[in-house]
């Protein structure tokens, strides 16, 4: 009752995922997990560049020359609702699966998050931005679109700015 006032509702954990999703928000223990370095799960802002700590240079090796296994975010159109676990293909080999999805009401489609390698090289914006995606669901194959932004970069909704 104390919402009330506030003119709070109710909304389900499904809620809580798709908003967490639009912001690029991931889980501890699906996109985030100690087999992926920070720099991996594009966390880089979390590790300190001026201070030592276990793993400094692993991170700053990293920086320096990229990664060869990087989180994305992608998006499919056609009605198909991802469901975790379908097959990545970036130029038709396959990259990677789907570790985390939900529904994005912003984009109007489904979204997925999942690591992938391309054939052990490192991945540059110049693969990423040209690179044809695509998503296997249920034995059939979709193209797909790398999203690179969530939803208000800014912060300004979140901050209540409308």
């Amino acid at each position: 009752h104390h919402g009330i006032d506030y003119k709070l509702k109710l909304a389900g954990y499904a809620a809580l995922d798709s908003l967490s999703a639009e912001k690029f928000y991931g889980h501890q223990g699906e996109e985030y997990t100690n087999k992926y370095t920070p720099i991996e799960a594009n966390l880089d802002f979390v590790c300190k560049k001026k201070i030592n700590y276990v793993g400094k240079n692993i991170i700053d090796k990293q920086r320096d020359n990229g990664v060869k296994t990087k989180l994305i975010c992608i998006s499919v159109d056609f009605n198909k609702y991802l469901h975790n676990n379908e097959i990545i293909y970036l130029n038709n080999i396959q990259v990677g699966f789907i570790k985390r999805s939900s529904f994005s009401h912003m984009l109007n489609k489904s979204i997925g998050f999942g690591y992938i390698n391309y054939n052990n090289e490192i991945i540059t914006n110049q693969l990423l931005d040209n690179g044809k995606f695509e998503i296997k669901i249920l034995g059939e194959k979709y193209p797909c679109k790398l999203e690179k932004t969530p939803f208000d970069l800014e912060n300004t909704r979140i901050k209540g700015i409308y």
